[in-house]
C-alpha cells in the first residue's frame, strides 16, 4: 500500500468511527429570563478565556431548541 493510499485508509477509519459516538463537550451556560421575551440560553467552551468567551458561542431562545435525546 502506497503513503498516500495508507493515509486516506486512516482518515476514512476516523471518519467511520465519528458516525458511531456522539461527540461530547464541556460546556458552560447561561440562561436570561426575560419577562416579556423568550427565555435566552447561550453556551460556551467551558475553557474558554474570558476574552474569547465573547466570540465563541451559541445563543438559542426558548422554543427553538430540543433535546438531544428526542432526535437520536
Amino acid at each position: 500500500m502506497e503513503r498516500s493510499d495508507e493515509r486516506a485508509a486512516n482518515e476514512i477509519r476516523v471518519a467511520d468511527e465519528s458516525l458511531t459516538e456522539w461527540p461530547t463537550f464541556d460546556v458552560r451556560y447561561a440562561v436570561e429570563v426575560e419577562d416579556d421575551e423568550p427565555d435566552r440560553c447561550t453556551m460556551y467552551p467551558a475553557d474558554a478565556a474570558d476574552e474569547d468567551q465573547m466570540t465563541t458561542w451559541i445563543t438559542a431562545e426558548q422554543g427553538s431548541y430540543v433535546s438531544v435525546v428526542s432526535r437520536r
